[in-house]
């Protein structure tokens, strides 16, 4: 039962970072001869991937961590204020978002404010996601695909002529029909709502799992950014690319997380038993991130191109070690799981610790690959 969990977790996960990729292929291809369109729906994707990790560490990962400590009535009970935190937290980010599109007008403009319109809604599909991840996975899977396959349908049946706005609520609307069905699926009590209690009640841990997801986005600008100060543009693209090809693995990582740690959580009694959780998911994303970094390494640069674009030679030159950061970064992201299994309020300090490395390693590559 364990193992078909931990398969249909991933499976999720991989589904989920599939929809990332399609919906915005089919955006792309959706204004063939404008760049600025497709700049603007990657702006608003960028912010809502960055709100949804904050959201994610202040209100979900909480529950996903405590969740395995809850009898069935009590775990349910919760549920409604879980989902009203969510909504709140939601609104406020959404009204912060609308507020900077008018601010910055345009075509980015109106992406954000299409974006502001659907975000609680999407953070509700993805607050559910993670209940599901805990006892059922393939609910999770379910809703999302079903947030998958009504945003691609809306997208390919664009009216001519539509402007990116309507793109990003087409994408949104998916994920709004993914949070009914997951409300469905759920059956939520709809009991006495308190979503500032279930903030306050969680504040130490979600502020902690806040603390490591903007410590794990630290390090991949600071690297970006400082191959861009020190060796400019060309290194900057180089390990952009590097970056947006190893994107399957931070997402196979965030995978094991998600599909061991309440497991681990139960057995915490078990040392040994956590122990051999932890082992197994390093086990597999360093065997998944050798395999995929030596599937790089021997790709010609044809398919790299159309996968990455022009940087895709630099790129290339500097996968080893982004390949050798990454299998540090799935061993910290095993070692995470029985820290947070034993202690949850000692995973920023683990996370504070990785910055160094992920961040030497793009930098000396480039320097090694000569890429100014």
């Amino acid at each position: 039962a364990q193992t078909r969990r931990r398969v249909l977790v991933l499976a999720d996960q991989a589904a989920s970072s599939l929809s990332n990729v399609v919906v915005a292929v089919l955006v792309a291809r959706s204004f063939p001869d404008e760049t600025e369109p497709f700049a603007a729906f990657s702006l608003a994707v960028m912010v809502f991937q960055f709100t949804v990790g904050s959201v994610r560490g202040l209100v979900f990962e909480p529950e996903l961590l405590l969740r395995a400590d809850r009898l069935p009535g009590a775990a349910r009970a919760v549920l409604p204020s879980y989902v009203a935190a969510t909504v709140a937290v939601g609104l406020l980010v959404a009204i912060a978002i609308g507020s900077s599109s008018a601010v910055l007008g345009g075509l980015a403009g109106s992406a954000l404010l299409a974006l502001a319109i659907v975000l609680p809604f999407v953070l509700v599909q993805d607050a559910w996601r993670y209940v599901f991840m805990v006892d059922r996975p393939g609910m999770a899977l379910v809703i999302d695909l079903v947030w998958l396959l009504s945003s691609c349908t809306a997208i390919i049946l664009a009216p001519d002529g539509a402007a990116v706005a309507w793109y990003v609520l087409a994408w949104g609307a998916g994920g709004a029909l993914g949070a009914v069905v997951g409300t469905l699926i759920a059956r939520l009590p709809f009991g006495q709502f308190h979503p500032v209690n279930y903030l306050r009640n969680n504040l130490e841990l979600g502020l902690r799992f806040l603390g490591e997801f903007v410590t794990s986005q630290a390090g991949y600008f600071l690297a970006l950014l400082s191959c861009g100060w020190i060796l400019g543009l060309t290194a900057y693209g180089a390990v952009r690319g590097g970056f947006l090809f190893i994107g399957p693995l931070q997402m196979l990582a965030a995978g094991v997380i998600m599909s061991t740690l309440p497991e681990a959580r139960r057995a915490r009694d078990d040392p040994d038993r956590v122990l051999r959780l932890v082992r197994g998911g390093n086990a597999l994303v360093c065997g998944a991130t050798v395999a995929w970094t030596a599937v790089g390494l021997a790709l010609p640069d044809s398919i790299g191109r159309a996968l990455v674009g022009a940087t895709w030679v630099e790129a290339q030159e500097i996968l080893l070690p982004l390949g050798l950061t990454m299998i540090g970064m799935s061993l910290i992201a095993g070692a995470l799981v029985g820290v947070r299994a034993f202690d949850g309020t000692k995973g920023l300090r683990a996370r504070l610790q990785t910055i160094p490395f992920q961040l030497a390693c793009p930098v000396v590559g480039a320097y090694v690959a000569d890429l100014d």
